[in-house]
């Protein structure tokens, strides 16, 4: 019975890990697309001053 809670609790344990490796991706992520966003912003809003 024990060996089952153990193997049980250690899926789980994977689980959780590729939860957090996922979440901690979408939050790189958003952070990229945000840095990426606010650089051509930034451009374009230079190129507008220019003119």
């Amino acid at each position: 019975m024990t060996y089952y809670l153990i193997e049980a609790s250690h899926e789980l344990q994977i689980i959780f890990e590729q939860l957090v490796l996922i979440t901690d991706y979408k939050q790189k992520w958003i952070l990229t697309t945000q840095i990426i966003t606010r650089a051509i912003f930034n451009k374009h809003s230079d190129i507008y001053k220019q003119h």
